[in-house]
C-alpha cells in the first residue's frame, strides 16, 4: 500500500495477455504406454459374420 490513489488491480494478472501453456498434449503425452489397438479397426467383408445377401431390413420386421 505505499500508494494510496493508485488503481486497485488483480495480482496474478499476466501483464499483455501473455499465457503459460506451450501448446497442446496427444493421448501419447498422457498415456504413453497404452496398448495400439489399431488392429481392431479393420472393417473387410472378409471379418464381417452376416451372410452377404442378409436382409436388415426384413430381419428387424420379424422381431
Amino acid at each position: 500500500m505505499s500508494n494510496p490513489t493508485a488503481e486497485a488491480q488483480c495480482p496474478f494478472h499476466v501483464a499483455g495477455g501473455a499465457r503459460a501453456t506451450h501448446g497442446t498434449r496427444s493421448n501419447a503425452d498422457w498415456w504413453p504406454n497404452q496398448l495400439n489397438l489399431s488392429i481392431l479397426h479393420q472393417h473387410q467383408p472378409v471379418s464381417n459374420p452376416m451372410d452377404p445377401d442378409f436382409d436388415y431390413a426384413e430381419a428387424f420386421k420379424k422381431l
